[in-house]
């Protein structure tokens, strides 16, 4: 996974987030870094481990839904940045 320029990593329970936890510091891993997380448990794991930004959608295994979502983060985070 360093070789991976990853700006973010779906979650769908705080198993996983757990399980990738340690990879956060491999040179593939943006600050930017978003842990979208389709339950309340993984998104708490993921606040608990101090992730910088955790979106939480219950429905975020639709993934036209999901895709759409991050698009809208990531436009809101562009236009905050200028």
């Amino acid at each position: 996974m360093d070789a991976l320029p990853l700006s973010g990593c779906v979650f769908r329970s705080a198993d996983e987030v757990e399980a990738l936890d340690e990879e956060r510091d491999g040179a593939g891993w943006g600050s930017e870094m978003v842990a979208w997380c389709s339950s309340p448990s993984a998104a708490e794991r993921a606040r608990a481990l101090r992730w910088r930004y955790v979106e939480q959608d219950e429905v975020s295994t639709d993934e036209r839904r999901l895709v759409d979502a991050m698009s809208a983060w990531r436009k809101k985070q562009s236009a905050q940045s200028r």
